[in-house]
C-alpha cells in the first residue's frame, strides 16, 4: 500500500514538472502536506522545492523513484556504470544502476543512458508503470 501511495504522490509531484510555470505559481503546485511527506521520508529537500516547474534530467528522476522506492540499500551494490554515457566517478551511478538492476530502465541501443537530458512525460510515465509492476504487462500491449 506504501508504494501505491508513494507512486501517486510522486506522479502527482512529477507532473508538476512538466508545463510553463512561474516561480510565484510553483508553490500552489504542492501542498504543505505533501511537502512534509516528501520530508519526512527524507527524498527530497527543502531547497528542492525552490525548482519545481522546471525541468528534471533522467538522472534526477531516477535518483528520486529510487529514493522513494526505498531502494537505497541496493546502492551499496551498485558503484560500476554499465551505460557508456555515466562515468564512474558520478554520484548517479548507484541510483542509475539500481534502476536498471529492478528494471525501471533500460537505456538507449546504444548503451547510453542519457543522464543529462531533460525526462519526457512519457519516459518518466514509463518507470512509473515499471515501478508499480506493470512494465511487463504494458510491453506485451505495445507500451
Amino acid at each position: 500500500m506504501r508504494k501505491i501511495i508513494s507512486i501517486i504522490l510522486l506522479m502527482c509531484f512529477m507532473f508538476s514538472t512538466f508545463g510553463s510555470v512561474n516561480a510565484q505559481e510553483t508553490t500552489a503546485l504542492i501542498s504543505d502536506e505533501t511537502r512534509s511527506y516528501f520530508l519526512g521520508l527524507e527524498v527530497l529537500k527543502e531547497e528542492d522545492f525552490e525548482n519545481l516547474g522546471e525541468p528534471m534530467t533522467r538522472k534526477e528522476a531516477v535518483k528520486l523513484v529510487i529514493k522513494l522506492l526505498g531502494y537505497e540499500v541496493l546502492l551499496a551494490s551498485n558503484t560500476t556504470s554499465t551505460f557508456a554515457d555515466v562515468p564512474n566517478g558520478s554520484e548517479y551511478v548507484p541510483y542509475i544502476e539500481t534502476a536498471k538492476q529492478i528494471g525501471l530502465v533500460k537505456g538507449d541501443n546504444q548503451g547510453n543512458f542519457n543522464p543529462d537530458e531533460n525526462i519526457t512525460l512519457d519516459q518518466y510515465v514509463c518507470i512509473l508503470i515499471r515501478a508499480l509492476g506493470y512494465g511487463e504487462v504494458a510491453e506485451n500491449r505495445g507500451g
